[in-house]
C-alpha cells in the first residue's frame, strides 16, 4: 500500500502516540477509528503507524481479520479520495511534509559550520511554525478590532470610525 493506493480523512490531525498502558483510558475499541483512518490514508510508512499506536505487527495482522476493522478502512478511504475533500487531502500533506522538514530546518539550525544569517532564517521559521513568536504591540486587554468607513455624498474625505471591543469591567455600586 502506498501513498497514492490509500489515504485518509481529518482523522490524522492528532500525532500523538495512542497509550497503551493498563491504566490508560483508551482502549483497543476507542483508537480503531483513527487507526482505520490512518491505513486507509497511507501517508504514513507502517512502521510509524505501528510506533503512532503502539502497536505490532502481529497485533495488526489480528485486527486486519476483523472484517468490520477491514471495512471501516474501505469506508475512510473512500471518503479521503471523495472530491470533496481534496483540499482537507492537500492540507494533511502538506502538514505532513512541513513536519519532516522540520528535522532538516533543525540540523540546518544547530550546524555551526553554516552561514550565521542561515542559521538565524532556520531559527526563524522554526519560531514561526511553533508560534511560539511573542505578540508585539497588542495591548493585554484588547479584544476584537472593528473600522466603519462612512462615503458621505459631497464630503471631501470618507468619515472612518475605528475601535476596538474590550470588555467593560462591571461596576458594582
Amino acid at each position: 500500500m502506498g501513498p497514492s493506493d490509500m489515504s485518509t480523512p481529518q482523522l490524522t490531525h492528532d500525532t500523538q502516540p495512542v497509550p497503551s498502558s493498563a491504566s490508560s483510558p483508551v482502549s483497543m475499541d476507542d483508537m480503531r477509528p483513527r487507526l482505520a483512518a490512518e491505513l486507509a490514508a497511507g501517508l504514513l510508512p507502517i512502521g510509524d503507524i505501528l510506533t503512532r499506536f503502539d502497536l505490532t505487527k502481529q497485533q495488526l495482522g489480528k485486527l486486519l481479520t476483523d472484517p468490520g476493522f477491514r471495512r471501516a478502512i474501505v469506508d475512510y478511504r473512500e471518503q479521503w479520495r471523495d472530491a470533496g475533500n481534496a483540499r482537507e487531502r492537500i492540507r494533511v500533506k502538506a502538514a505532513l511534509a512541513v513536519e519532516e522538514g522540520l528535522i532538516e530546518l533543525y540540523n540546518m539550525y544547530i550546524n555551526p559550520e553554516l552561514n550565521p544569517s542561515a542559521r538565524l532564517d532556520a531559527y526563524k521559521q522554526l519560531v514561526t511554525l511553533s508560534a511560539t513568536a511573542p505578540v508585539k504591540d497588542v495591548p493585554e486587554n484588547s479584544g476584537p478590532q472593528f473600522s466603519v468607513t462612512f462615503n458621505i455624498p459631497g464630503a471631501e474625505q470618507p468619515l472612518t470610525i475605528q475601535g476596538s471591543a474590550n470588555p467593560v469591567p462591571s461596576q458594582e455600586s
